[in-house]
């Protein structure tokens, strides 16, 4: 028998123990006078289309081009130099050596691909500006039979290796582990002339991408790794101290509210029970800018400072603190507070670096600072319909010029989109989301992407996913975290929802259905048809609940939230009834029968593992209970997981303890 022959029966044994029954942004470029083409045409959105030339790239397995770098060579180019390499050679066969532009410069007869800010990109009149380029965009133009290929930022420019490869080989990549690619035995050069802009200028997940650090890159998104994370994907390098919760690093408890610790102790800087230290205390913002200040400068690359509260603390309520939480609101009481901090660093700035463009962030979170320091009137308009105008509660709860509010809709519903009115979890959130535009247009993100009490259980957000980050587009989000599977390699369709995160956080209007549909018969293959229907089934599921299932006013009862706490209505048979969880699992056996490889195999058992955890969950409310029948299943599950190197089930919680709890209460 052979290995994959092993695989499946393992595969089919496991289930029948258990069935003992998303090119680039729309934008349309400016004119750029210094950067036509050989034939004199303009710079133009890549979406208008891009015809080839007759100019050979690679014939019969030989090519003429080389690949020309920067004498002084970053990890990101380098990469892009081997990138483009690779293949180019595995699609035609030709070797495009890789040289350094030492004694070259801009000669567009040469047949070259200039990769980042070469001699040949200095001398060629493109400009790429980080401005205009949204920090990760790049410029692909050719120039007769130059190529330049250059992005604002290094990073950028591998990002251009692989639209480049896009238009010249078909390359379009879904994962590190699912390329795709075409063969030629001649190939052609297109006529560049293309920019591609980001829609949003950090675009930063975690879960199962965080130790995938190739598939971050080709999906054009970065993980939230350390600042010593190679090729300038790190989203840690963004942020400073931290990309949240920073008041433990800028004034910590353990240092300052510490007896044992005489030298550095000031209790009355804590004067009552609550975790956040005191923000009036003019002492303790002597302190807090000092730490601050040494931050700023340890770390002169960073863009973001962020300036956020202690998770789950709650406020000082010491008499000064109320009386700014009353007048000002929890929002416009941090807001005083931040803003006095960003002043002294600014002046700091001033003096020891000047040119230096720092970024300031602070939550708008679950604490109360979700809530706008606005008061709102209802009013009518001349047709008679009603609206909200907000209003500043008082000119210091005005946000600094710079300083950005992180949205953190951490107990919203993600199965409907934040302005679906028929949402009531989400009404309230896009009231603020409206309030706070009324008086800033800087917005961070920070947002979920996954159940965090079940990270195998399907988390209904595909519907509401385009839809939610066009409005953060709309209102002028920059900076987009998504906590995602925190620690678990393994979600529900985490594939998928990686590759539409890096499509759409490009391009948030691109066809998501055409995009799904691209991912599903690339990234399944053989396995495809039936992977697209088990997927729509719990799609369809979920919109018949919505269809079914609402109150008397016509609102949805069903709703998808990050915590079991905040979604007790999922915690039932009746809404993973037991005729779902029975066609997922014969979808899944008859995937697992299509698919032609081992790696298409573990891609199925991956998302088998939804209906065999609710199985499981669900045990007794579907079947007459059998105790040796239900651990039986549980054995299946865990040998399965094991075998595809599972790691967490929940946030913080290793996939062992999930077995030991059901087997606990077997």
């Amino acid at each position: 028998m052979n290995i994959r022959k092993k695989f499946v029966t393992f595969f089919l044994i496991a289930i029948s123990l258990m069935t003992f029954v998303f090119s680039s942004c729309a934008e349309k470029p400016a004119s750029d006078d210094s950067s036509n083409n050989g034939s004199g045409s303009e710079i133009t959105d890549n979406d208008t289309g891009i015809e080839r030339t007759d100019i050979v790239l690679a014939e019969n397995g030989k090519s003429d081009y080389k690949i020309v770098v920067p004498a002084e060579l970053t990890e990101s180019v380098e990469l892009a130099s081997q990138q483009l390499q690779k293949y180019l050679e595995e699609s035609t066969g030709a070797v495009l050596p890789i040289v350094n532009d030492a004694g070259m410069s801009f000669d567009k007869s040469e047949k070259v691909i200039s990769l980042g800010k070469t001699a040949v990109f200095n001398g060629c009149g493109l400009t790429v500006d980080d401005e205009e380029l949204n920090r990760d965009g790049f410029k692909i133009q050719r120039f007769e039979n130059t190529v330049v290929i250059c992005g604002a930022r290094d990073i950028g420019t591998t990002y251009g290796v692989y639209e480049f490869l896009a238009y010249e080989i078909n390359f379009e990549a879904f994962a590190a582990d699912a390329i795709e690619y075409d063969n030629f035995d001649k190939l052609t050069l297109c006529d560049f002339a293309l920019k591609s802009v980001p829609d949003f200028r950090g675009r930063t997940t975690d879960g199962s991408i965080a130790t995938d650090h190739m598939s971050a890159v080709l999906l054009r998104i970065r993980t939230f790794e350390s600042r010593e994370a190679k090729y300038d994907y790190g989203g840690s390098k963004d942020c400073i101290p931290n990309h949240s919760e920073t008041f433990y690093q800028l004034l910590s408890e353990g240092t300052y509210n510490d007896p044992n610790k005489k030298d550095t102790y000031h209790p009355e800087w804590w004067p009552t029970d609550s975790l956040q230290f005191c923000l009036t205390n003019e002492e303790a913002i002597k302190e807090f800018i000092k730490n601050s200040i040494t931050y700023v400068d340890t770390y002169p690359d960073a863009e973001y400072f962020h300036i956020s509260e202690c998770d789950g603390a709650g406020w000082c309520q010491c008499e000064t603190c109320k009386a700014e939480q009353s007048a000002y609101g929890i929002s416009g009481y941090k807001i005083r507070f931040t803003n006095k901090i960003i002043e002294a660093i600014e002046e700091h700035l001033k003096k020891t670096d000047p040119d230096r463009n720092l970024k300031y962030v602070m939550l708008g979170y679950g604490s109360g600072t979700i809530v706008p320091p606005v008061d709102r009137v209802t009013k009518k308009d001349t047709d008679g319909k009603e609206y909200t105008e907000y209003t500043l509660i008082d000119p210091s709860c005005m946000p600094h010029e710079k300083l950005y509010i992180q949205l953190t809709p951490i107990d919203y519903c993600y199965s409907h989109a934040f302005d679906d009115p028929k949402c009531t979890y989400n009404v309230t959130l896009y009231d603020y989301i409206k309030g706070w535009t009324s008086i800033t247009d800087r917005f961070c993100v920070y947002d979920y992407g996954v159940n965090y009490d079940h990270y195998f259980r399907y988390f209904n957000n595909f519907a509401a996913f385009q839809r939610d980050l066009q409005i953060y587009k709309e209102i002028g989000v920059e900076y987009i975290f998504r906590q995602n599977s925190t620690g678990g390699n393994v979600k529900s369709f985490g594939a998928l929802y990686n590759y539409l995160f890096g499509k759409l956080t490009w391009d948030v209007d691109q066809d998501v259905e055409a995009l799904i549909e691209k991912f599903m018969n690339h990234y399944y293959k053989s396995a495809a048809p039936q992977m697209k229907e088990f997927f729509n089934t719990l799609r369809m599921h979920f919109a018949a609940l919505d269809a079914e299932r609402v109150d008397e006013l016509g609102r949805y009862e069903v709703h998808f939230r990050i915590y079991w706490t905040y979604s007790r209505e999922l915690e039932s048979s009746d809404v993973w009834t037991k005729s779902l969880v029975t066609k997922l699992l014969k979808l899944s056996e008859e995937a697992a029968e299509m698919a032609d490889d081992n790696l298409i195999l573990s891609r199925v058992q991956k998302e088998s593992l939804c209906p065999i955890y609710l199985q499981i969950k669900f045990y007794k409310d579907y079947y007459e209970y059998d105790k040796e029948d239900y651990l039986a299943k549980i054995t299946a599950m865990e040998d399965l997981t094991t075998q595809l190197g599972v790691t967490y089930w929940k946030e913080r919680k290793d996939v062992s303890t999930l077995y030991a709890d059901w087997r606990a209460n077997a």
